[in-house]
């Protein structure tokens, strides 16, 4: 224990390489870890740290099948709820939002909450996994048991008022919002809401008490605060690093400690804003040397890291908005008490004005085939006496300008059981995208060209109007500034420097059988996107296009039976196959008969269902593929086909 405690900041930063980054591979992850301890320390501690990285391997929850049918409610959202049953945890899917801490009784068959692999999406299947929620299931529940609790009461005032007010105080004061299935925003987050709320209690505070009396009247109400709302995560990590931060002994030990107190209790923190951003707060405070602009980098890193955008004027305002917040927090739960006071509508003037930061917004993901040459440019800068100020700025204009994905690719977006495919040339000079998926993937879409920084997609092509594949079809060319939306047959059409064909003249009633057929050569490689055409289609184009090769097949109709035909195989010869295709769909896609046709061939086939997106990356002389669940290949630029 002395030397843990000896080095208690990397004892710390072991334990968070491996709940951020080494869950899937955690027992291998934690003898590793111990043997770099062992090299650092020489010393037997080693044997410690690997045993406490193992106990994080043992599920605290049950993960089997639950046997339960009822639950105290511990989290309510806007389209289900978190009920808790002892060691089981499970989401209820309902349109009722329950009262908090109630117990409830509930109907219906579990099924596993399915993962959607994305290069940069949510992945709500994590989410729940790290909280211990493995499954789910849709019902209504009724009520057993009323709930008692302080923020059970306050939940039960808050819904006798009118449904406009009602919905602006249960998302200040409890985080349900419309769009609580993935990470908003970290400003707009009810840990921060809480947080700002103390810090507006100890502005408040400076003019009426003195220093040490304040500190004992936020101590309490932090923890009474905390202990309402079931200590949430930004409050808990306050608590901890006030009781040991300010105890006795070196600087580093006691920040380490605190750290490794805090994923002990709450290993599931480690990849939430309100862990890490108080922590980079403390980090960079320990350090010492320029704060400011320490802060102002490394919160730029974290928010394009978690919400892939960063807004520098939410930066650089940070105490500010999170003082604005905290008032609102305040002001709301004033008026759940006081409702005729004039609060709700600054309340509402508030809430409206601070969404209009967003204008600033710069999005971009940091994690792209540029990230080597712009640490290359970071380390050419070190020795510049404005090094540290230079760093966002340079990280700014690099997400602006999309630099950090300077290659052309195609990308086959994972949408579920639809099609949604992104062809974009390096800087984003001309972006192209066929289909668009369903409305209920929008946010999937919007991911991953916010990630990429794409503002603009110039031409549009709906191969049909099945919603699968024409259903955010608005809202892209709204959103995206499109150029050219084209949903009907063409023979040929020059977007930026691809030459595109739509080598199908069928046109008729049959929506399928009519899918715009597209081909197009990029970096070597020969693509033909089907959309859901059908054999006959198919045959028609192995009729026109006798001599028709086709590097990547993207196949049609979701690996349905309906297409894929034999003939299309034999005459494309593909080196590669797409499915396109989601979990739990009607149809059971792909279809056997399609998979069989292409294992006799020996066309391997990779599907979105199980890899999640599929990128093709066109470096000089070559192209990468990868995938979201981690596979890669290098793929030749060119081919000779007899």
């Amino acid at each position: 224990m002395k030397t843990i405690r000896e080095h208690a900041l990397f004892a710390a930063f072991t334990v968070f390489v491996f709940l951020a980054f080494c869950r899937h591979i955690s027992v291998p992850a934690a003898f590793l870890l111990g043997c770099v301890w062992y090299e650092r320390t020489n010393d037997s501690s080693f044997v410690l740290i690997t045993l406490l990285l193992l106990v994080f391997c043992v599920p605290v929850y049950q993960i089997e099948v639950p046997k339960i049918d009822s639950g105290r409610v511990t989290e309510v959202h806007s389209s289900y709820i978190v009920v808790s049953n002892r060691r089981t945890k499970v989401l209820v899917y309902t349109e009722e939002q329950p009262v908090l801490d109630s117990v409830v009784s509930f109907k219906g068959e579990f099924r596993q909450i399915s993962s959607h692999i994305s290069f940069y999406g949510f992945d709500f299947s994590e989410y729940c996994a790290d909280r211990g929620i493995y499954w789910y299931t849709d019902s209504d529940p009724s009520e057993l048991k009323a709930s008692h609790s302080i923020r059970g009461c306050l939940q039960k005032r808050i819904s006798k008022m009118d449904a406009e007010q009602a919905a602006i105080l249960n998302r200040i004061i409890f985080g349900i919002r419309s769009d609580d299935d993935g990470l908003t925003g970290w400003l707009s987050d009810t840990g921060f809401s809480l947080s700002g709320m103390i810090a507006f209690i100890n502005a408040v505070l400076k003019r009426i008490c003195d220093p040490e009396q304040r500190k004992q009247i936020i101590r309490v109400i932090t923890f009474i605060t905390a202990l309402i709302f079931h200590f949430p995560v930004i409050l808990t990590v306050r608590i901890i690093f006030d009781l040991i931060c300010s105890g006795h002994g070196r600087d580093d030990q006691r920040l380490g400690m605190a750290l490794l107190l805090i994923m002990i209790l709450m290993p599931f923190s480690v990849k939430s804003a309100s862990f890490l951003f108080p922590v980079m707060f403390r980090l960079v405070s320990f350090e010492g040397k320029e704060q400011k602009a320490d802060t102002l980098w490394y919160i730029s890193l974290m928010q394009t890291i978690l919400y892939k955008r960063i807004n520098p004027a939410e930066i650089l305002l940070f105490r500010s908005l999170r003082f604005v917040c905290g008032f609102l927090w305040t002001a709301a739960l004033i008026t759940v008490f006081l409702p005729f006071l004039p609060l709700t509508a600054v309340i509402r003037l508030i809430d409206q004005a601070m969404p209009c930061l967003r204008i600033f917004d710069i999005h971009g993901s940091l994690i792209g085939m540029g990230l080597p040459f712009f640490l290359i440019l970071l380390a050419s800068l070190r020795r510049s006496g404005h090094y540290i100020r230079l760093r966002p700025i340079l990280l700014w204009i690099c997400m602006a300008c999309g630099l950090i994905h300077p290659f052309a690719e195609v990308t086959f977006i994972n949408v579920g059981q639809g099609d949604s495919i992104l062809i974009r040339m390096p800087l984003n000079t001309h972006n192209i995208m066929i289909d668009t998926g369903k409305p209920s993937y929008s946010d999937e879409v919007d991911t991953i060209l916010k990630a990429k920084s794409i503002r603009k997609i110039h031409t549009l092509f709906i191969t049909h109007s099945d919603t699968d594949h024409s259903g955010n079809q608005d809202h892209i060319a709204r959103n995206y500034h499109t150029d050219k939306v084209i949903t009907e047959h063409f023979d040929e059409m020059m977007c930026g420097r691809i030459l595109l064909y739509d080598l199908n003249r069928i046109e008729n009633e049959d929506e399928n059988q009519s899918s715009l057929v597209i081909y197009f050569e990029l970096n070597g490689l020969s693509y033909l996107m089907t959309g859901d055409s059908d054999k006959i289609t198919e045959k028609t184009i192995v009729n026109d296009y006798g001599n028709l090769t086709a590097d990547i097949l993207k196949v049609s109709h979701h690996g349905s039976s309906t297409g894929s035909s034999e003939e299309l195989l034999d005459q494309l010869k593909p080196d590669l196959a797409v499915i396109s295709a989601g979990s739990y769909n009607l149809y059971h896609h792909p279809s056997e008969q399609t998979l069989q046709r292409l294992l006799q061939r020996h066309i391997p086939y990779l599907n979105t269902r199980e890899e999640g997106d599929i990128t093709i990356i066109c470096l000089p002389m070559c192209n990468l593929l990868v995938t979201a669940s981690g596979k890669f290949a290098l793929l030749s630029s060119w081919r000779d086909k007899n």
